[in-house]
């Protein structure tokens, strides 16, 4: 199933003139992030690479402007996550359920899996197999998070 998203925009280049992140050069060479508004309540952001502390900080910019009630972080391209990437995910995940919004993550790769068994956060967060799932499922799961310090394990 090839799924059309309503507006795609990648972030800008580190380095570039007006762009807001503080990567290191050459981390947009490993990790490609993309914003996809799929609806007024709906934002996808796909990471495709790897995510480690040397890309972590491009993740990171992808994540922090404007989210709707529903975020959903697609993962399935990611081929690497490292502890500074499990760090973000925890982070997305406290900063989302704090504001009282729906996160869910697309975790189709083993290594994906894997780094989110260890964090323990598949269990307190809806994990999709697929980008259509998520987006089909995420926006009809009321919110059911902790409140407090939005542990994830």
């Amino acid at each position: 199933m090839i799924i059309h998203p309503i507006v795609w925009h990648q972030l800008s280049v580190p380095g570039q003139r007006g762009s807001a992140s503080f990567a290191p050069p050459g981390a947009d060479r490993l990790l490609r992030i993309r914003r996809i508004r799929w609806r007024d309540d709906l934002l996808v952001v796909m990471a495709i690479g790897e995510v480690d502390a040397f890309t972590a900080p491009l993740l990171r910019d992808g994540l922090l402007p404007d989210v709707p009630p529903a975020l959903v972080l697609d993962l399935s391209e990611v081929t690497f996550l490292g502890v500074a990437g499990l760090r973000l995910v925890h982070d997305a995940v406290t900063r989302t359920r704090r504001a009282r919004r729906r996160i869910g993550i697309v975790a189709a790769t083993l290594p994906v899996e894997r780094a989110l068994r260890l964090l323990r956060t598949a269990r307190d967060l809806p994990v999709y197999p697929s980008l259509a799932d998520a987006i089909r499922e995420l926006p009809l799961v009321p919110f059911r998070g902790p409140v407090g310090d939005g542990r994830c394990g």
